[in-house]
């Protein structure tokens, strides 16, 4: 429903809010992790579990339960193989199935510090070939069908992504000759 929709929408920015207690040095580490990072790195979901809990309730409760949802089951995969029970799936709430789908989509259509961003075709090849391994097989279906659509925003992103980004830029190189011309 649009109000299914809604909820989920809001609630997946709240998916990776454990993060918030990683250190930036781990999490914007351009290599592999050590043993002792990544485990760090797994407790996140556990953090933005907690953290998710502390709201106050929102649209009668079901925000919240979508959002603890999210925060904490984001990294299991559907054949029983991920992080932190080992769900499969059904036992994946649905919005946690359908938003660890779009959450790798932005991984690896995005640049990271350890990688430059897949093109769609690359990735949709990756969905495929995760396809009831990671991802529900419906779900990659849906993937690959909106594929053009992805793309195009994708583009759209990365193009309003650099604009903040010259913006930020700017801003602080005023700031910085503000501060310099005040002395």
């Amino acid at each position: 429903t649009e109000q299914a929709i809604s909820v989920y929408s809001a609630a997946a920015n709240l998916h990776d809010i454990g993060k918030v207690h990683i250190p930036d040095s781990i999490l914007n580490k351009p290599g592999k992790y050590t043993y002792e990072e990544f485990q760090m790195m797994k407790a996140h979901p556990a953090e933005g579990k907690r953290l998710v809990q502390l709201l106050p309730m929102i649209n009668r409760g079901w925000f919240n339960i979508v959002a603890e949802q999210m925060a904490y089951c984001h990294h299991e995969k559907y054949d029983g193989s991920g992080y932190p029970n080992g769900l499969s799936g059904n036992e994946i709430p649905l919005c946690v199935r359908i938003m660890s789908a779009a959450d790798v989509l932005d991984a690896l259509l995005s640049w990271r510090p350890y990688k430059q961003p897949f093109s769609i075709e690359r990735t949709i090849e990756i969905f495929k070939e995760s396809s009831g391994s990671h991802f529900e097989p419906c779900i990659v279906d849906a993937v690959i069908n909106i594929a053009p659509v992805i793309e195009e925003l994708s583009k759209l992103f990365r193009k309003q992504e650099i604009e903040d980004e010259q913006k930020e830029y700017d801003w602080r190189v005023r700031l910085v000759e503000g501060r310099e011309n005040s002395k």
